[in-house]
């Protein structure tokens, strides 16, 4: 009898330490933040920028009718630092437009610098899209380079693929739609992996918040 009382103790104590476990577990999972860069390595905080103009972002992706779309929506996330006026990439896309430029891999830093100096900005930034698949489980792939005009000088490069079907961008989507949802109920977890419109304005944000 007291073999199978303490057989009884020990497994219902082992039991008890799996539960536990495995609430710490799941509250470690809730509260996990992603790790933001020191001020010293975000590129707003390192340098003094009051002015960028955003180029409309080239396609290495092969793929996707979208990719202007992303830019201005990267404009817009960055939009959100008032002190720094930006040049939006509709603006430049009339410019370009208007002087007969198409953008090219080969052409891209020459004429980045030119729309700088046309639009007295202090800084360009070159986006490229290197990911892209809209549909179930969205992936979307961004690299950004922050030029100095009159130096012709990269001053940062960034680069980032948000696949939706690693765990770790899914933590970082589920944390985005929580917020989200408190002022827009469109931004559920779900739409967001159904919609890319939605998909592309979290990879934008992240980009902006976690870099600039």
């Amino acid at each position: 009898m007291g073999v199978e009382k303490d057989m009884k103790y020990a497994i219902k104590k082992t039991f008890s330490l799996l539960l536990i476990s495995g609430i710490l577990f799941m509250g470690a999972s809730c509260a996990y933040r992603y790790t933001p860069l020191t001020s010293g390595e975000r590129i707003f905080f390192h340098s003094d920028i009051d002015s960028v103009a955003i180029i409309p972002f080239l396609n290495f992706a092969q793929k996707g009718d979208t990719v202007d779309n992303i830019a201005e929506i990267f404009s817009s996330e960055l939009a959100r630092y008032q002190e720094v006026r930006i040049v939006h990439p509709t603006s430049i896309a009339r410019y370009l437009h208007e002087k007969a430029i198409v953008l090219t891999e080969g052409n891209i830093r020459r004429e980045a610098l030119r729309i700088g100096t046309f639009f007295n900005v202090q800084n360009v930034i070159i986006g490229t899209v290197t990911e892209y698949n809209e549909f179930y489980p969205p992936v979307l792939g961004l690299s950004l380079e922050l030029i100095d005009v009159k130096r012709d000088r990269t001053i940062a490069a960034r680069s980032e693929v948000y696949d939706s079907g690693f765990n770790y961008v899914r933590i970082e989507l589920e944390e985005y739609a929580a917020v989200k949802c408190l002022t827009d109920s469109l931004y559920k977890e779900d739409l967001i992996l159904h919609r890319f419109d939605l998909y592309m304005r979290f990879v934008c944000h992240q980009m902006v918040e976690k870099y600039f």
